[in-house]
């Protein structure tokens, strides 16, 4: 994790992963969604296979003994292949997926390294029926979203052992 002391955002994360999921260049869309991917999804949202959704499933806050407020985030790539496209086989966009998402704070100050990489191919009938296929890449990332602030203490008045004062509060240094 980052020793910068801006705080991490979700939305942040999202969009950051969005953006460097587009620029692998392997998929005609890419979109988030606000929480749990349900196969019910594919037939409200509109999308050109291969396809990703990027989404936070669940987040879970703590309180860390300094006050930092962490929030650990259960996210997850829906990958959506064609059966009868053969551009690229779910497995191999799921392991790119994969080396993405491995080890990558995605350019976020605060936030850890992910943690307990899936990729679980997903069986749906009704999917089967449309011809797609669903992959979900899920991992779990921890990230710093609130800082404890801290108040700033005042320097005394400095001075040499001749009685010299080099600087005095609410002075400026310059």
């Amino acid at each position: 994790m980052s020793d910068d002391l801006t705080p991490a955002s979700p939305d942040a994360l999202l969009d950051e992963i969005e953006k460097q999921l587009e620029t692998t260049g392997l998929f005609k869309s890419v979109d988030q969604l606000f929480g749990k991917f349900r196969v019910e999804d594919l037939d409200r949202i509109s999308f050109k296979t291969p396809a990703v959704f990027v989404s936070i499933a669940s987040g879970k806050p703590s309180i860390q003994h300094n006050g930092q407020l962490m929030l650990e985030c259960q996210l997850a790539i829906m990958l959506v292949t064609s059966t009868k496209d053969r551009t690229g086989s779910p497995w191999d966009l799921s392991l790119a997926c994969t080396k993405l998402v491995h080890r990558n704070a995605f350019k976020l100050a605060n936030n850890r390294h992910p943690q307990n990489l899936n990729v679980i191919p997903v069986i749906s009938s009704t999917d089967r029926r449309k011809n797609n296929q669903l992959t979900a890449i899920t991992w779990s990332q921890t990230m710093r979203i609130h800082e404890v602030d801290r108040p700033v203490e005042e320097i005394p008045i400095v001075e040499t052992q001749d009685g010299t004062v080099l600087y005095t509060p609410g002075e400026s240094t310059e």
